[in-house]
């Protein structure tokens, strides 16, 4: 479904998931670098202490791509992990 919604979205940039069990879900699927936790990504930590509101972060350089992108992200209504996307902003 991930692929799914880029196919259909293309300013999106990556899709991701995480889960309170350091569980990591993303499309496109592509390497993830070595040493990654997700659990200590600020996107993940902001939506959590936001408690189920989005979060929106600073523009930033994606490591995939190169290209400036922003994180949108969302706790999820049971707690047990956290949605986002990095929307392209070039």
């Amino acid at each position: 479904k991930f692929n799914q919604y880029i196919q259909l979205h293309p300013e999106i940039e990556t899709i991701y998931t995480a889960s309170s069990n350091n569980q990591f879900i993303h499309a496109p699927v592509g390497k993830i670098p070595e040493g990654f936790n997700p659990l200590e990504s600020s996107w993940y930590k902001d939506a959590v202490k936001a408690n189920g509101e989005i979060i929106v972060s600073s523009p930033y350089k994606s490591k995939a791509t190169g290209n400036m992108v922003i994180a949108i992200a969302k706790q999820n209504a049971d707690k047990s992990g956290v949605i986002g996307v990095d929307l392209n902003i070039n």
